[in-house]
């Protein structure tokens, strides 16, 4: 039962919503950088691995004020 408690969080409030500029905005920079280094990925007929590219994409993007971004 204390797990379950746990789960409930310290009782702080959520932050608010983002405004359906911001989405779109984050959505069309993750676009873009992603879809910029599949292209070049094509271009130089070579593979491009890039592991966390996509995870570092939704931290700038999605939260760029957090520190940890």
């Amino acid at each position: 039962m204390r797990f379950f408690n746990k789960l409930k969080g310290d009782g702080v409030a959520l932050p608010p919503k983002p405004s359906a500029k911001v989405v779109a905005l984050t959505w069309l920079g993750r676009f873009l950088a992603i879809g910029s280094v599949a292209v070049l990925g094509e271009h130089l007929n070579s593979a491009l691995v890039l592991g966390s590219f996509g995870t570092s994409c939704v931290l700038v993007f999605v939260y760029p004020d957090v520190l940890f971004s």
